[in-house]
């Protein structure tokens, strides 16, 4: 079977990608195909995703409100929840330099005031396909559970990416989550 250069690219893309968003995670990243082909669209009616296989899309239960995507694995032990953030014009032209780095900061405060939190992973900027993003990691103490969040600045949207791993799964299955969710980030389309 031949192959062209665009039939390549279709498949190394999203890897590399991926590979961008893992940081420096040691878990492969997973492939376009390990996604529903299909795109859904989320509460906002803005954003477009497409479901991790194993996974379900929760996003119409009662108990995603807030959430304008809401996934959760099919054994419960790890979820993937979008919200948006809505800024006024000020606090938006502040965003304009590092202001994702910024707001992680302040997410960081909010989360640690209200539980004990160790910060894994320190914010940090990236850029994919043209959208700004900053990523960090929390640790929620005292149970161990791994909450990992991109920030995604593409336009006049910002949402947050939130991967949440209940700790008795261990940091092998901590690895693949963030890999899945930078694949999902790297795939969502507005």
């Amino acid at each position: 079977m031949k192959h062209g250069v665009s039939d390549w690219l279709i498949w190394l893309l999203p890897l590399a990608l991926s590979l961008d968003l893992g940081g420096c995670s040691s878990a492969s990243p997973l492939a376009v195909n390990e996604f529903r082909s299909d795109y859904a669209v989320a509460a906002d009616r803005t954003l477009q995703y497409r479901v991790p296989l194993g996974w379900l899309d929760a996003s119409a239960d009662s108990q995603a409100v807030g959430h304008v995507v809401w996934l959760v694995r099919n054994d419960y032990g790890a979820s993937i929840a979008v919200d948006r953030l809505y800024l006024n014009d000020d606090a938006r032209a502040a965003l304009a330099g590092n202001g994702l780095l910024e707001l992680a900061g302040l997410q960081i405060g909010l989360v640690s005031s209200s539980m004990p939190v160790e910060v894994t992973e320190q914010p940090v900027l990236r850029r994919v396909n043209g959208k700004k993003l900053c990523v960090y990691s929390l640790r929620m103490t005292p149970g161990g559970d791994v909450k990992r969040t991109i920030l995604v600045s593409a336009g006049s949207a910002l949402y947050a990416v939130h991967a949440f791993v209940a700790a008795q799964n261990g940091a092998n299955d901590a690895e693949k989550v963030h890999a899945l969710q930078g694949s999902f980030v790297t795939l969502l389309r507005w």
